[in-house]
């Protein structure tokens, strides 16, 4: 939809440029899809850093969850538990570590 509404933004601003298809009528039209994008957007004061901690705490304690259950239980069960709290592991480390980039990234913008 955001592709959509840009490729019509800048067909729409083009058309308004030009003399031979009454620029001002395009007007209208180009607020409207101003105010669909904005709403669809996120403002750029918005920062992803809390939603993005938190969504690393959550695989964190899962992962935790999960190593927890793979020692308690035993045969196949163990195994697949085991295999969860690795691949956990792996993606909560990789989002640690994107968490951190990201958050290094908006201090030095700021």
């Amino acid at each position: 939809m955001l592709g959509f509404l840009h490729g019509v933004k800048s067909h729409v601003e083009s058309a308004s440029k030009r003399q031979t298809t009454a620029g001002d009528d395009w007007q209208p039209l180009l607020q409207q899809i101003n105010d669909m994008l904005g709403r669809l957007e996120p403002s750029s004061s918005f920062s992803k850093t809390p939603v993005m901690v938190v969504l690393v705490g959550i695989l964190w304690l899962v992962t935790t969850g999960f190593y927890f259950v793979s020692r308690e239980t035993n045969g196949n069960e163990s195994v697949l538990f085991g295999v969860l709290t690795a691949a956990f592991f792996i993606v909560a480390s990789l989002s640690s570590f994107g968490t951190f980039i990201y958050w290094t990234d908006q201090d030095a913008k700021k």
